[in-house]
């Protein structure tokens, strides 16, 4: 395991994710306390409701379920790649995804592509059953929808098969 790199590659994650998507979260802050300013001037618990329902899904459904979905090919990225030179951040609007850049077989290529959107699920589930009326576990199994080809995680997917027994240079 390349342990000097797991903690490094989380923080990185985190710090990545925030500077990546801090408009998202302050947008979201602004939107949610328009909603509970109307909500407190009208006496509206409709709209005070609304804006929890909306801060719980942004927060706690898209960007906590985006965040366990890199932390755990980071914590994969770790524990599979036999040389490590790298873990790197790739973000765009659309798009926030973490590679390892050295070496993994294509068992570790594939186990890692597959960690993010079984963790997210996984997680989603236990927070499903934890809280029953939360919503939430619909933003959790849409990461399954990563594991098609056309996405990254798919991709690596079709990767790890293929080169299953061999060393493969990743991202070099």
């Amino acid at each position: 395991m390349n342990s000097p790199y797991l903690l490094r590659g989380v923080f990185q994650v985190i710090s990545g994710f925030l500077r990546a998507y801090g408009w998202l979260f302050c947008a979201g802050i602004l939107i949610s306390g328009g909603v509970f300013v109307v909500g407190f001037l009208y006496q509206d618990r409709f709209l005070f409701a609304l804006g929890c329902a909306f801060l719980r899904h942004l927060f706690c459904g898209i960007a906590l379920g985006c965040l366990i979905h890199e932390m755990a090919h980071v914590v994969f990225i770790c524990l599979t790649m036999n040389e490590l030179i790298r873990i790197e951040l790739e973000f765009n609007l659309f798009r926030f995804s973490v590679r390892g850049i050295g070496s993994s077989t294509g068992r570790g290529i594939f186990a890692t592509a597959l960690s993010g959107p079984i963790v997210a699920v996984a997680f989603g589930v236990i927070l499903s059953i934890v809280f029953p009326n939360s919503g939430l576990l619909g933003w959790y199994a849409l990461h399954l929808l990563f594991l098609l080809p056309f996405f990254g995680d798919g991709r690596a997917l079709v990767i790890g098969v293929r080169n299953w027994g061999s060393q493969v240079r990743v991202n070099r």
